[in-house]
């Protein structure tokens, strides 16, 4: 007689089949058959972004504008992204803010769900590059419609983080095929959380944090020479860190990025908590972990709106996105 294997609904832990208690977290377990019912009667994948709905002009406060985003009257160029927007999905929730010293939004965020599997993805446009708000918005809005698309035809979270970025970065360098130098360009870093592990990926230097009632973290490295020392714990009074180009990023998405180098890791947390994505407007004004735990934990939707006014209270130099999801992702996002 063939065993009827059960399965954990919060871990994901298999068992013998008499077992009625997970070993690993105490959860009442269930049989597979009812547990892959259950994902038979899962929605589709769904996702919103922070993509600007094209309103009146900033500058001159006309609404029309030409087909690629200039206002017709005063040559002024609209941002593909939100100046300000929040998204609420329950267990994954975001929030987006230009600042008050920056003319535009050059993060973009995307957050979404299948089943009880949520995704986060944040893309934080280059500065110093030309309309890097563009290459945001394409490699965000591409890459978690591919890490769902992904995710629904049954590929494991670490195949499918790993294809959504590679299709981001494509999306990204594509924006800045017609530029002859200094193209569009962006950061990436995403999060799947399914009931048993977390799933990151990047590249560049927006982050990643776990924040649990006993711990907290940073599960991202930074692409750059000083994020690399920060990572293998060299002293702060090392030299190293003064140098020229110490925090310049090293690799990026966009038409003039380096070869890719796509970060993807697995995190398993060690109870229920919060992960944390975030560009470096955050990271800046909050760069230890432990700076979090200044902040109420709630709600994912509630943690990403205090962390955004965290930021914007700091002083706001650069735009700020927060997405923060739940782990393990339940069903109404309540902690």
């Amino acid at each position: 007689m063939t065993a009827t294997m059960m399965h954990c609904p919060a871990c994901d832990l298999t068992a013998e089949d008499a077992a009625q208690w997970c070993e690993r977290c105490g959860e009442a377990l269930e049989a597979v058959p009812a547990r892959e019912a259950a994902l038979d009667a899962a929605p589709a994948p769904m996702w919103r972004s922070t993509a600007a709905q094209l309103t009146a002009c900033l500058q001159c406060g006309r609404p029309e504008h030409t087909a690629d985003g200039f206002c017709v009257h005063c040559g002024q160029r609209r941002s593909p992204n939100s100046i300000r927007s929040a998204i609420d999905l329950g267990p994954v929730a975001g929030c987006t803010d230009r600042g008050p010293r920056r003319k535009r939004n050059e993060d973009a965020l995307a957050v979404g769900r299948y089943g009880l599997t949520t995704v986060a993805v944040i893309c934080d446009g280059v500065a110093s590059a030309t309309q890097s708000d563009d290459a945001a918005l394409a490699a965000v809005e591409t890459g978690i419609r591919v890490v769902l698309d992904e995710l629904a035809s049954g590929k494991p979270a670490g195949s499918a983080a790993h294809t959504g970025l590679t299709e981001a970065a494509a999306a990204a360098a594509a924006v800045g095929v017609n530029y002859d130098s200094n193209p569009p360009a962006c950061t990436y870093v995403s999060a799947i959380v399914t009931g048993n592990e977390v799933t990151i990926s990047w590249v560049g230097d927006s982050r990643i944090y776990w924040w649990g009632p006993e711990s907290i973290g940073c599960l991202t490295v930074d692409d750059c020479l000083a994020g690399r020392l920060a990572a293998q714990g060299v002293p702060a009074d090392d030299p190293r860190y003064q140098a020229k180009h110490a925090y310049a990023l090293d690799h990026w998405l966009g038409a003039d990025s380096p070869t890719l180098d796509a970060h993807v890791e697995t995190f398993t947390p060690p109870g229920p908590g919060l992960i944390i994505v975030c560009s470096d407007g955050l990271s800046r004004y909050l760069p230890q972990p432990a700076d979090l735990a200044a902040t109420p934990m709630g709600t994912p939707a509630a943690t990403a709106q205090a962390l955004t006014q965290r930021a914007i209270d700091a002083g706001g130099v650069d735009n700020v996105s927060v997405a923060v999801l739940a782990y393990p992702p339940i069903e109404d996002g309540a902690r």
